[in-house]
Formats: structure tokens, sequence, C-alpha cells
């Protein structure tokens, strides 16, 4: 989607960077060169995202013991502190918080009214097809449409055109990043579920769902990133894990059948 905003401006800065890697990913694509195809995108992506990098983080730190004791007395917004080996500490802490307009060190590369500006023009983009009667689900710059399609809009490789990314059988998209579908000529179903309970979302959760948006699963899971700061350790535990539906607050949601459709994305 950026690498599209940003040639599409003839005045642009950006247009020689983003048509050199837009060529280079299109090379890999046709080499069949997965990996560094991926790294081209990911490229492309990170200059849009870096605009809207947002100015309070979280500082980690190895510091000493002196400079710890500092940090705890003058930080009123200090995390933890945990000892690694002797006089050297692993610190975090927040930086710029409660931020007020001229109160923080601003981020020299951020500019987010060019981001908002490249999200709204996005929108413009999407808008025919993700207002249409049979727009099943949508994303940041995807969308699931039923037939018909637009042919004339669609391009594997040329910037700015839609890409057919796979034709559904059947599928069920309950939330955002929350979705099951059988691709057309394929067998094995495609599966996205955000969380750790990504294994027990099933055809059968997917079809108990849709029948009840309020029902919460409990389910036993992997915590695979235990951290245990003293002794430097990360181990696996089992956690309880609930599966449901959390509440949209962006949009308002429709839950229809779909008899076949089309991924497509920028």
């Amino acid at each position: 989607m950026s690498g599209y905003l940003f040639q599409k401006s003839g005045s642009s800065r950006f247009k020689d960077f983003v048509t050199t890697l837009s060529k280079s990913r299109i090379k890999t694509k046709k080499e069949g060169n997965v990996a560094i195809h991926y790294i081209y995108k990911i490229l492309m992506n990170f200059l849009y995202g870096r605009f809207g990098i947002s100015p309070e983080s979280i500082a980690t730190e190895l510091r000493n013991d002196d400079r710890l004791r500092v940090l705890i007395q003058t930080c009123d917004n200090f995390l933890f502190g945990e000892p690694l080996r002797k006089n050297i500490n692993l610190t975090s802490h927040r930086v710029n918080t409660n931020l007020t307009f001229g109160k923080w060190s601003y981020m020299k590369n951020a500019m987010v009214q060019l981001l908002a500006a490249i999200t709204a023009y996005a929108r413009i983009h999407l808008y025919p097809y993700i207002s249409r009667d049979n727009c099943y689900y949508t994303n940041m710059d995807s969308f699931v449409l039923g037939h018909p399609y637009p042919c004339n809009a669609l391009s594997p490789l040329e910037i700015g055109k839609f890409k057919l990314e796979d034709e559904i059988v059947r599928g069920f998209f309950l939330l955002t990043k929350v979705y099951w579908y059988i691709p057309k000529g394929g067998t094995n179903s495609i599966i996205k579920f955000k969380g750790p309970a990504k294994i027990h979302a099933t055809l059968e959760w997917f079809e108990s769902q849709f029948s009840d948006l309020s029902r919460i699963q409990e389910v036993e899971v992997e915590n695979l990133f235990l951290v245990i700061w003293p002794k430097t350790k990360v181990h696996v535990e089992w956690i309880t894990y609930k599966m449901g539906l959390k509440p949209e607050t962006r949009r308002a949601l429709v839950y229809i059948n779909m008899a076949h459709g089309l991924i497509l994305s920028l």
C-alpha cells in the first residue's frame, strides 16, 4: 500500500526509493525467491510505518549499580532493574510519557500528518470495493469480495493494482485477523487467529463461534516466552486462555453467510 501511495505523487521525494525497491521485489517474485521478496516488502512497509512512530517508548539498557540507583531515584516511569551479574543490571523505563505538545523530544523522522494523508488516500482508493454489499471482510489494505471482481484493477506486479491472493470456496471471517477459509482447488484450510490459542482455532470452533458470537471457551495453551530476569532464563508453562471475540470499537460487525469470494490486497 505504501509503495503505491508514495509513487503516485510525481513530486514525492520517496518515488525513486519505492520504485527501486518495487522493481527488485518484482524481480524476486518472478524468480520465486520468497525470502528476499518478503524483505523488500517489509522495507517498503517500514517506510510508511516509521512516520507514525510514537515518541512514547520503552528504553531498555545495561547499567551498573550506581547508574541503576540514579535511575530509580530520578525516573517516575521506572519499570524494572534486574541484576545479570556483579555490577551489571538490565533496566527498563518509559520515556516521553504524558505527552503535551512542545514538551517532548520530537522524533526527527516522524511525520504523523503524512501518515494520516497516506491512510486517508488508501481508504478513498478502497472505498468503492469495501462499501459493496458483498464485501465480507476488510483489513488495512486487503478485503474479501464476492463476484463480480474488478478485473481491470488486478495485477500481481504493478504498484497500485490489487493482487488476487486467493479464491475462497467457504469461509468464516469473524474479526480482524480471525478467519478460516478453504481456497479453491485446495484441500487444506487457511487459518488466521491472533493470540496463543491458534492450535484450537479449528473449523468446529469457527462454526460454534459463528452460531454464538458471545461464546467464550477456556483452553490450555503453552506460554513459550515466560522470562525470569534474575536467572536470565526463558521457560515454558501452561496457561488458561479464554477464546472468544473481543468487542469491536471501530466498526459495526455484520455477519452473513458467504457462498464464495476472493481475497484481494494492495
